[in-house]
């Protein structure tokens, strides 16, 4: 009972800044570019399948089966056959079906997206009799990855493949809390955001309109191609759809650090946390910094960062384990000017 009522709390405290991100300076949502209601066929698809007897991609009540099990499994890549160019957003519903009617077999929601192959630039589908569908083969294409677990894979993740093409996969993040799981049988909606800058890009996986990750890159994949992603799984997709996105640029200075235009303190993750978290903000110049974790009752609880830093992307990490579960604050200021982001601590 009081777990619920601190998510309660959380959630209200948390919907004002959950609404000020959607409406932030980095981007506005603009049209769409592309839709797919699967009410006709798979045109718009390219499925690699690398076991034919096991997997099977198909419309089901409009929707887009994608089924992925049995003895002899293997995985499947579902390729966007549209090359996405610049900052846009992809936008579908994925519901992950439990596997013989067991709700713990149910796992993985995986996207891939802005991927490309080195070789072959502006088709896709030219090497996929060779990848067949085996994760591994995919590894050398450029681009990014998330994947969203329950099951037997209890943990959400994000990461990027090396722009070189030499088979490294960068982590950018990893969440293993319930709230970041699949829901058996739930209609998760999935935001996937490329914005473009002259110099650095923001990369974000947003999941039923909460920010999971989110990572400035400057080194961005600027084009490619999106797949549904899914070995040993059942999920049905719909309401597909690319949004362009207006972005606004960003700048990097001579050191290399990203400067991001606004000033800016994101929110934490995990979120919910057990007992570390993380803090990451952008600082457009340099300033004096003050980084706070306060209380529900705005008692200041520590004090993570005050001095002077230069502009550029920070990250701090808090340990809550000697404080009690709860609500608490971040809070970034700097001259007369602050931010705050609502954190909930479940032990």
């Amino acid at each position: 009972m009081k777990f619920r009522i601190l998510l309660l709390i959380f959630a209200l405290l948390s919907s004002i800044s959950l609404y000020a991100q959607w409406q932030s300076d980095e981007y506005e949502i603009g049209e769409i570019l592309f839709s797919d209601s699967f009410d006709g066929d798979l045109s718009n698809w390219s499925p690699e399948i690398e076991v034919l007897a096991t997997s099977a991609t198909q419309i089901i009540d409009s929707q887009l089966d994608l089924s992925t099990f049995g003895p002899n499994n293997g995985g499947t890549t579902v390729w966007f056959l549209q090359k996405l160019e610049g900052s846009v957003m992809i936008e579908y519903n994925a519901t992950a079906l439990p596997i013989g009617g067991v709700a713990d077999s149910v796992s993985d929601i995986n996207s891939f997206w802005m991927m490309s192959d080195l070789n072959n630039p502006n088709d896709i589908q030219a090497d996929s009799a060779a990848r067949g569908g085996s994760f591994s083969n995919y590894w050398k294409l450029p681009g990014y990855y998330v994947g969203k677990g329950a099951g037997r894979n209890v943990r959400t993740t994000f990461q990027k493949h090396d722009m070189s093409g030499n088979g490294t996969r960068i982590s950018w993040g990893l969440l293993e809390d319930d709230y970041y799981l699949i829901t058996p049988s739930f209609p998760h909606k999935i935001q996937l955001v490329y914005c473009d800058g002259p110099d650095s890009s923001l990369i974000q996986y947003i999941c039923d309109d909460s920010l999971y990750f989110e990572k400035w890159d400057t080194d961005p994949c600027r084009s490619g191609w999106f797949a549904f992603r899914g070995w040993n799984t059942h999920v049905r997709y719909d309401n597909f759809k690319v949004y362009r996105l207006i972005s606004n640029t960003t700048t990097i200075d001579k050191s290399g650090n990203c400067l991001p235009n606004p000033f800016k303190l994101g929110n934490n993750y995990p979120n919910p946390f057990n007992p570390t978290t993380s803090i990451e903000f952008l600082l457009p110049k340099r300033e004096h910094v003050t980084l706070e974790v306060l209380n529900l009752q705005g008692q200041i609880v520590t004090i993570l960062e005050s001095g002077l830093l230069e502009g550029g992307a920070y990250t701090y990490h808090w340990n809550g384990s000697h404080y009690p579960s709860g609500v608490y604050f971040s809070r970034l200021k700097i001259a007369e000017f602050s931010q705050t982001q609502t954190m909930l601590m479940v032990r």
